[in-house]
């Protein structure tokens, strides 16, 4: 558990800042429904962290499913966005560890 302590107690200090912003939407509720939502979230991935729950978005056979997808959007917007923005920093894109063994981010179909 000590090892994701950081991780989760970041994703749990954005929970509440958005759920904050959430009630100061007072009258608008779109913006509180979104910021609702998306501390939700925070605190989904910050317990799933919490507890090394590393399979909490996939099913057995690897797959999203769709309840998941919806849920889970904001977090997986900031994690695409996330990736793309540190590929571009990341030269070279693959390490080879050991022979035939190789370390890198995430490949794009162009990258193959």
């Amino acid at each position: 558990m000590g090892q994701n302590q950081q991780p989760a107690n970041t994703y749990y200090l954005i929970g509440w800042i958005f759920m904050l912003l959430a009630l100061l939407c007072e009258g608008y509720v779109l913006p509180l429904i979104v910021f609702a939502w998306i501390a939700l979230v925070c605190f989904a991935v910050g317990y799933n962290y919490l507890r090394s729950n590393t399979g909490f978005l996939k099913d057995h056979r690897g797959r999203i499913p769709l309840i998941k997808k919806v849920f889970y959007a904001p977090y997986q917007f900031a994690y695409r966005l996330m990736w793309r923005f540190f590929r571009k920093k990341n030269n070279p894109p693959l390490m080879e560890l050991l022979p035939r063994c190789y370390v890198g981010p995430r490949l794009t179909l162009r990258n193959l």
